[in-house]
């Protein structure tokens, strides 16, 4: 399965519900790559211009003006999510960015991302 941007929205006390979904539908022999925003987004988010195609930029600058925080998904997270009885990371990392649409400025966005790649036990 080929996750992006999902986990991230989830909220924390349903993600152990959402984790064994994903499980299930893996089977025995299924891969998962997850690819998530990590903790770094908000602040990139808030570098680019408001005038973005999306409206993402502005969007968050009001969820945030009310004191709401978007949920994001640190690697610190992965065994409260992925349980070691439950699941093998087989790689992980914080070095990968999700590429947005051309931006206003004339460049894509190049979000901040961390990646797992994950097999049920």
């Amino acid at each position: 399965i080929y996750m992006r941007g999902v986990l991230h929205v989830i909220q924390k006390p349903d993600r152990n519900k959402f984790a064994a979904a994903v499980k299930s539908l893996l089977g025995q022999k299924g891969t998962l790559y997850q690819i998530e925003l990590n903790h770094r987004a908000l602040t990139y988010f808030r570098t680019l211009p408001g005038d973005s195609p999306s409206g993402l930029p502005m969007l968050l600058h009001k969820v945030v003006e009310h004191g709401i925080q978007p949920i994001g998904f640190k690697l610190d997270d992965i065994k409260k999510v992925y349980p070691e009885n439950d699941w093998t990371i087989i790689r992980q990392g914080e070095d990968v960015t999700i590429n947005t649409i051309p931006l206003s400025h004339g460049q894509e966005g190049h979000v901040p991302a961390n990646y797992l790649v994950l097999r049920a036990i």
